[in-house]
């Protein structure tokens, strides 16, 4: 399915969130989890989401892009990226504002100023990139996405219709995996609002037990039901055993890692 990928039943997935062009969090993240050595061994790292676009700081989305490119390249099916909506602006061409910054259109700037004459042509490879993108893993009982939960979504069969260029609106299926935010956090009309009701409803109709997003801004790590909240760029992230058939949030106590 284009827009899910399945993880094999053996080794540790390490999931990480929302970097937002903090190179300095990936190296840090990296290096505790022993990513290269773990990655080396057949396990799996999940990237999930808006790994570019910084705000108030130096961006190093060029970095993190570069970096994971490399790892793609080289441990190719063990390393995924999934689509955020960061990512997804530069797709369909839509912007996507921090306050009162364009953040699409300073990614673009970024571009310009690194790559010079060859700015052009690198914005078409990286878009192209995030548009091969799946928008969710599956590890087990766990599904893993920017955002969630997306009650459009029946089946696991609804994956196969995934478009990114196709999810333009809050009512298109998939907007929500890359949008929606639990009702008490909402702080903007793009981010479709849910409670916990629905996070146990979009998992009973996959048939799974517990979905980790990123997407909301929390202290490293916030519950919403049978949903656990990641926030990376605040040193949080997760090394899930694959062995494992975790039925419950309070089951991945074990998983959280902290820098």
């Amino acid at each position: 399915m284009p827009g899910l990928v399945s993880l094999g039943p053996e080794g540790k997935a390490i999931v990480i969130t929302d970097l937002h062009g903090r190179f300095y969090m990936l190296k840090k993240i990296m290096e505790q989890a022993g990513v290269i050595k773990s990655l080396s061994r057949r396990n799996y790292l999940i990237v999930a989401g808006d790994f570019i676009h910084a705000y108030a700081e130096k961006d190093s989305s060029i970095d993190i892009l570069e970096m994971l490119i490399y790892l793609k390249a080289r441990f190719q099916n063990n390393v995924l990226f999934l689509l955020g909506n960061h990512e997804w602006s530069h797709i369909v061409n839509r912007p996507v504002f921090k306050g009162p910054v364009n953040q699409t259109a300073e990614f673009v700037q970024l571009l310009k100023n690194h790559y010079g004459l060859k700015a052009e042509t690198k914005l078409k490879e990286f878009v192209s990139l995030f548009e091969s993108l799946p928008v969710a893993a599956r590890a087990g009982s766990i599904l893993i996405s920017h955002a969630a939960p997306d009650i459009s979504v029946t089946s696991m069969d609804d994956f196969r219709y995934y478009n990114p260029r196709k999810i333009l609106s809050p009512s298109d299926r998939f907007y929500p995996l890359l949008w929606a935010r639990p009702k008490s956090f909402r702080t903007a009309a793009e981010d479709p609002p849910y409670i916990d009701e629905d996070v146990e409803l979009f998992l009973g109709r996959l048939g799974l037990s517990v979905s980790v997003v990123g997407h909301t801004p929390v202290s490293k790590f916030h519950q919403i039901g049978k949903q656990l909240i990641v926030n990376s760029l605040d040193g949080a992230y997760l090394e899930i055993d694959l062995k494992k058939k975790y039925k419950s949030v309070k089951e991945l106590e074990e998983a959280k890692r902290t820098i």
